[in-house]
């Protein structure tokens, strides 16, 4: 099974060819790919207050919306429980990546309602650029995870580009490193 049964999004397994296809396509053409690592902000005291139904139901309406923020050639996939993980290869410049992370924060926000209940809800998401922030999918996803962290740590409902000082100490950084900018 390629895909995730809850929310029919592909999983890890497939998640990992997509993403080796993208860094190979970017190396072959002098290109680069992005990885954005999304964590629903809160989300465990919607189980808990409402049950896993209805974080199930929520999980699904999230996905859905997830699909209508990428191109045709990028992937969303859901890695666990309220994680997802969003491959955007050929990237058209290093502010597209922001661009999509915006909308999937615009997505989120949006109430979602579920059982005579209205939910609303908020994003984290860290964003890693190949070949800066890593040259193999495993790198790229730890550095992503490791931006979304510092974009909680933040203030959640927002997203942090990766920088290198971010691993050992999480430090404090612009939302865009230098080097992103033009």
């Amino acid at each position: 099974m390629a895909h995730n049964p809850l929310t029919n999004l592909p999983n890890r397994a497939l998640l990992g060819d997509r993403i080796g296809q993208a860094l190979s396509h970017a190396n072959r053409s002098q290109t680069r790919a992005a990885i954005l690592y999304c964590d629903l902000d809160g989300f465990k005291g919607i189980n808990d207050s409402f049950g896993h139904h209805a974080g199930d139901l929520v999980l699904k309406t999230v996905g859905e919306r997830f699909v209508s923020c990428i191109r045709g050639n990028d992937t969303v996939a859901r890695v666990g429980g309220d994680e997802f993980v969003f491959v955007l290869p050929e990237l058209e410049s290093l502010e597209h990546a922001g661009i999509v992370a915006e909308k999937i924060l615009d997505a989120i926000s949006r109430s979602i309602r579920v059982e005579k209940r209205e939910f609303v809800l908020s994003g984290s998401i860290g964003i890693a650029i190949y070949p800066l922030d890593g040259d193999n999918p495993e790198r790229l996803i730890r550095s992503a995870d490791a931006a979304m962290y510092q974009a909680k740590e933040r203030g959640k409902n927002n997203y942090k580009f990766f920088t290198e000082s971010i691993l050992p100490q999480r430090a404090e950084q612009a939302d865009v490193p230098q080097r992103y900018r033009r």
